[in-house]
């Protein structure tokens, strides 16, 4: 498999595969030397994670309105329109069908794959027999369904059969 296959069929690149900071000069990223593939996994994870960010920022700044670190002019103000202008870049902007169908097109099942490491991240998507979907449920239990096992999510589950034109 090629390092620059579209779509990539593995999760985001390792530690070393980013520029080291001391090595870097001006002008220069960590991502620099990632291939197309890798940035987009790394994008579709930034991407996860903002979206996340943004829900728990939402529901903090309830808590406190009024409070100027919510404010134009305070941190958590101005981290939550980034993350909202971020998100309405690839999506129609809000908490609708449109980004409903983001979600459960590809980051329910791919967040699962995008952060392997991160404990109590997992709702271990399965596929019954018929190459389909389910609902989560722990390794090795039996879709309620069909009777049949599951097995784990893979990246070749998810990515598109051919490039989009």
């Amino acid at each position: 498999m090629t390092e620059g296959r579209y779509p990539p069929a593995r999760g985001i690149p390792g530690k070393a595969r980013f520029k080291k900071p001391a090595d870097l000069r001006y002008g220069e990223t960590p991502f620099d030397d990632l291939t197309r593939g890798e940035l987009l996994r790394l994008v579709q994870a930034y991407h996860s994670a903002a979206v996340s960010a943004n829900g728990v920022l939402a529901m903090t700044e309830h808590h406190q309105k009024g409070h100027p670190y919510w404010g134009p002019e305070g941190s958590g103000g101005r981290a939550k329109r980034r993350l909202e202008y971020l998100i309405a870049r690839c999506g129609d902007g809000g908490a609708n069908s449109g980004s409903e169908r983001i979600y459960r097109s590809f980051f329910r099942y791919a967040s699962d794959l995008l952060f392997p490491g991160v404990e109590g991240d997992k709702d271990y998507w399965g596929i019954d027999a018929k190459g389909e979907m389910v609902a989560p449920s722990a390794p090795g239990d039996i879709n309620r369904f069909t009777g049949l096992p599951l097995r784990p999510l893979k990246w070749s589950d998810i990515t598109p059969k051919e490039r989009a034109a």
